[in-house]
């Protein structure tokens, strides 16, 4: 072998080398622990919806980068007020706990539930009479956050 063949050779290791091991570093994230579509996607059909839900989109999911998700519109009977509290026993009976409530400038009641590493969102758009109509997601971000149980530590 010729002294550039060589050269060639050890620049393309260094630089594979060098993306590997510096690379989670400079994205702050670990690819191999981003959850599949299919995972994420069964986490969210465990959460049961409330008895007489309809949807109102189609189940939207996917990744872009760092982000995972699955996602859908619902109309409920439940007012409100019945709706949150159906969601906070049922996402406490599987593993989730209330992070964040508030109201956004456009007037819709958030709420986020998260577990380790995951977050879900209810965004309520409006109720209208006895019933509903509300955003429900669980997502996965792979941002610089670091996670520790269930609270962002920034």
């Amino acid at each position: 072998m010729d002294g550039k063949l060589i050269s060639k050779w050890f620049s393309a290791i260094f630089v594979v080398v060098g993306l590997a091991v510096i690379g989670p570093r400079i994205f702050k994230t670990d690819f191999r622990k981003v959850p599949s579509e299919e995972s994420l996607f069964r986490e969210f059909e465990q959460i049961r919806k409330p008895e007489g839900t309809v949807e109102l989109t189609s189940i939207r999911r996917g990744s872009k980068g760092v982000l995972v998700f699955v996602a859908q519109d619902f109309q409920s009977p439940l007012d409100e007020g019945d709706l949150l509290e159906y969601y906070d026993l049922e996402l406490q009976e599987n593993g989730w706990m209330q992070s964040k409530s508030w109201v956004a400038s456009t007037g819709r009641t958030m709420v986020r539930y998260c577990k380790p590493h995951l977050d879900a969102t209810i965004e309520l758009s409006g109720s209208s009479g006895l019933s509903s109509t509300y955003y429900f997601g669980v997502r996965w971000e792979g941002d610089e956050k670091e996670w520790t149980g269930c609270e962002a530590v920034h």
